[in-house]
């Protein structure tokens, strides 16, 4: 038990640090990643994407995880099924489309 409350006390604090909202990030919890080697969804530059996002199409938390990536910028990895290059090219449309209607 005190583990689990020196836990959860060092989570707040880091979370207060990088300026994580935790209630914002809860969803995690659940996401299927964090039972899977984390390897998967780092792969290196010749490495497929395809192990993370087939673990990603039977996640309940998939479409949670796609906002928080895409509105945090994530950059690296796969985030809610869509790989780094994906995740860059919804924001680059969305920009232009911004750019368009501004």
């Amino acid at each position: 038990m005190i583990a689990n409350r020196q836990t959860a006390a060092l989570a707040v604090s880091l979370s207060e640090v990088l300026g994580i909202d935790v209630q914002a990030t809860e969803w995690m919890r659940d996401a299927l990643c964090a039972q899977t080697d984390p390897e998967a969804f780092y792969p290196d530059e010749y490495g497929s994407v395809e192990p993370a996002k087939a673990v990603c199409a039977e996640c309940p938390v998939l479409a949670e995880c796609r906002a928080y990536a895409l509105e945090t910028g994530q950059r690296f990895g796969v985030w809610g099924g869509l790989s780094a290059r994906e995740r860059q090219q919804i924001r680059t449309a969305a920009t232009t489309v911004d750019r368009l209607v501004a």
